[in-house]
């Protein structure tokens, strides 16, 4: 987990944001755009013990969160959420 760089918006973690009313859409498919889902994120011998406990078990326990969202993103997602849910 990435615990220097922080998310700051909901594009950032491809979520549209519902309270803008200008391009948020658009700011999401770019964001998306970026992404590279070919490269490794996770050092090998991570991987390989993710890897040995699938096949041993069945399954695995993924991390929760691969991101750390700040305190205003996370009373922003909060606020939206009893807003429009």
């Amino acid at each position: 987990m990435d615990t220097t760089n922080r998310v700051e918006k909901f594009e950032d973690v491809l979520m549209f944001d519902p309270t803008k009313k200008s391009n948020s859409i658009q700011s999401v498919m770019k964001a998306a755009e970026q992404l590279n889902f070919y490269t490794q994120v996770y050092p090998e011998h991570i991987m390989e013990d993710y890897e040995y406990h699938a096949r041993v078990n069945g399954a695995i326990k993924p991390p929760k969160c691969i991101f750390l969202p700040t305190k205003d993103l996370i009373r922003k997602m909060i606020d939206t959420n009893l807003k429009f849910a």
